[in-house]
């Protein structure tokens, strides 16, 4: 079943909140007292571009994406050997959504997900066909995304997850697959410590801030980041001690 990416990035967003998110529909997300980054954050991440992770479902941005789009230039996408025409048939299918995220107005960029007959299907040696996302494409054995420079923060953190825990309601940041993978069967592996991937990693997180910013939403990244940038190479926990566990917003 695959998941509206306008609620992953209210997803992605929740996991490092300092306030709880509360939608207009009555939906709510709550803040976690804590938020850690673990040792697997700063290890080599060796995607094999299975395809495996990019499913059939709607793309989702806020204003930060949609400025990575307007900015971007045919040397963006050269480098990686995509077509920059590729911006227009982005242009075609995109969509303005609007959310009500505590009491805000947020626009949303998205893209609704194309019928299943219509999106590209993928089959692997130790899974059916599947179908998947309407810009992969497969070259040299592998599965590439066509709007790679300008992809949402949903698809630029695959392995980097951040897990809450209802326990303790706390968060942790490392890489691992995606849940149990018991049904994607993602082949990855996990190197050593390894800087190039912290600084992608640092990348996206600033993404995910001004994503996060788009939605009027106070996080810890800025903490996270301060951090990561000045050099923080270990394990920490982010945590205010005197903030209450929750506290209600009413609808």
């Amino acid at each position: 079943m695959s998941i509206d990416s306008g609620d992953k990035l209210l997803d992605y967003v929740s996991k490092v909140s300092k306030e709880q998110i509360t939608l207009a529909d009555g939906r709510y997300w709550m803040p976690p007292t804590s938020v850690r980054i673990n040792e697997s954050f700063f290890l080599k991440d060796d995607c094999v571009m299975c395809g495996k992770c990019c499913p059939c479902e709607t793309n989702a941005w806020t204003q930060e994406g949609w400025n990575r789009m307007l900015a971007a230039t045919p040397e963006d996408f050269t480098k990686w050997g995509l077509d920059y025409g590729v911006l227009t048939d982005l242009g075609d299918v995109l969509q303005k959504r609007v959310l009500q995220i505590n009491g805000k107005d947020v626009t949303l960029y998205w893209v609704p997900k194309p019928k299943t007959s219509e999106a590209l299907h993928v089959e692997w040696p130790d899974r059916k066909e599947q179908p998947r996302c309407r810009w992969l494409f497969e070259k040299d054995g592998t599965y590439r995304c066509r709007i790679h420079p300008v992809r949402s923060v949903t698809c630029g953190m695959p392995h980097l997850r951040m897990v809450h825990n209802a326990d303790t309601h706390s968060t942790t940041m490392g890489l691992m697959q995606f849940g149990r993978n018991w049904a994607l069967r993602c082949p990855v592996e996990f190197g050593g410590p390894d800087e190039e991937s912290v600084q992608v990693r640092i990348l996206w997180l600033r993404r995910l801030l001004a994503t996060a910013e788009d939605m009027g939403i106070n996080t810890w990244l800025p903490e996270i980041l301060e951090y990561l940038e000045g050099g923080g190479r270990q394990p920490r926990i982010f945590k205010d001690h005197k903030r209450k566990l929750f506290e209600m917003r009413k609808v």
